[in-house]
């Protein structure tokens, strides 16, 4: 276990779960792109999801931080858009505003559009990873290095919560390194690195591709073709995790002074299985039992009790890992009990009522129903796990949680 108490305003992040724990296997480089289409009769609107795996997972080390700046200047102009502004206007035109992030070990494009002008925002998404024109770099690097200012203090000290704590539990490993990399690395990289990483990447193996909405899969398939001149090649090999920590090991601690916050926030962070494993289900029935609702641990004996502000715990998916977060943001003076208490409830996961995960159960077809109608959070969803090579069905995966036992 990692724990970090740190004072400062929490940046809650939610890693989306992805990967299988043969993440490091080579990859043979497929003759297509993958592509994959989920069918939504009901809804009126379309969502494009291209991701590919980056991120600190695979730079090497004087790449830190630069999938992130690529992720920026992919669309500063593309193809026969030569400026940002004429490529964010093409998109606006055939849909809306692209969504772009980067996280540990991916690179995702989201689009949403008309279902018949899918075709058009495949065209545009590919000259982004195909063509991109890398126009106004110094301009793009001072908007990344305020981005970075936000996650440091004044002497350039680490105080975001995500980023201590991974470094935490993955300490001298790239899963260990913020995703924006610093200051250094953000001032070096030129348009020569980009291009380079950017080809290593745009690789058939790399990139999954998903539409989601009202969209017959044959006609989209085709409209998506623009997508199918991403040249041949295999995944970047990423290095494995480093083994957990040995059962009487000391927990990692980190305290990260920040100066005028009026409260504490505190983080605990526990090593776990991650997607592919056959415990996974049994670790996100924990994770509802934590905070799955307003009757769930952590809100009713933290929040309710009068103990902390905010109490929440979610899982992050690696690859290979998954990680349990407990976040509590409390007062300065209440922070001891708070820690305990969080402990408590941890302990306490060895007894866990079957009511608890009934309303655990209830609360995920509440959350399917919610996606039923939200194509872009099923396109982005698809195609993660297409990529990492683990089964598509939400509702499968849904019924394996359900069928936790105490």
């Amino acid at each position: 276990m990692s724990a970090l108490r740190a004072v400062g305003p929490p940046r809650p992040w939610r890693l989306p779960g992805r990967a299988p724990a043969h993440y490091n296997r080579p990859v043979t480089a497929p003759a297509r792109l993958p592509v994959h289409v989920v069918p939504m009769p009901h809804v009126h609107r379309a969502a494009l999801a291209v991701t590919l795996g980056g991120g600190p997972r695979v730079e090497r080390p004087r790449e830190a931080g630069l999938t992130h700046l690529l992720e920026h200047m992919l669309f500063r102009g593309a193809g026969a858009h030569p400026t940002a502004r004429a490529l964010l206007g093409a998109f606006e035109d055939a849909g809306e505003e692209p969504d772009a992030f980067t996280t540990d070990d991916a690179l995702t494009i989201v689009v949403t559009c008309a279902p018949e002008r899918l075709g058009r925002v495949a065209g545009l998404v590919a000259d982004v990873l195909l063509r991109p024109r890398y126009r106004d770099l110094e301009r793009e690097r001072d908007v990344v290095l305020e981005e970075w200012l936000g996650l440091v203090d004044e002497d350039d000290r680490l105080v975001d919560l995500d980023d201590v704590s991974r470094a935490l539990a993955f300490p001298g490993h790239p899963a260990g390194r913020p995703v924006v990399g610093d200051r250094a690395a953000i001032e070096r990289h030129g348009r020569g690195a980009l291009e380079r990483l950017r080809r290593r990447l745009v690789v058939a193996g790399n990139v999954a591709v998903a539409a989601a909405g009202p969209l017959d899969p044959r006609r989209a398939a085709a409209a998506l073709a623009p997508l199918r001149e991403v040249p041949p090649g295999p995944r970047p090999s990423a290095p494995p995790l480093p083994p957990p920590a040995p059962e009487n090991a000391a927990p990692r601690t980190a305290w990260v002074p920040f100066d005028g916050a009026p409260q504490t926030d505190l983080r605990l962070t526990l090593r776990g299985p991650g997607p592919a494993d056959p415990a996974w289900p049994a670790f996100r029935a924990l994770q509802g039992v934590l905070d799955g609702g307003a009757t769930s641990r952590l809100p009713e004996r933290l929040v309710d009790h009068g103990l902390a502000y905010e109490a929440w715990a979610d899982l992050v998916a690696l690859p290979d890992a998954g990680l349990l977060e407990v976040h509590v943001s409390t007062s300065h003076d209440k922070l001891p009990l708070a820690l305990e208490r969080a402990l408590g409830l941890l302990r306490g996961l060895e007894r866990v009522e079957p009511g608890e995960l009934a309303r655990g159960q209830a609360r995920r077809a509440h959350a399917a129903r919610r996606r039923r109608d939200d194509p872009e959070d099923e396109a982005e969803w698809a195609a993660r796990r297409l990529l990492l090579g683990l089964p598509r069905d939400r509702a499968a995966e849904d019924a394996r949680v359900d069928a936790v036992t105490p």
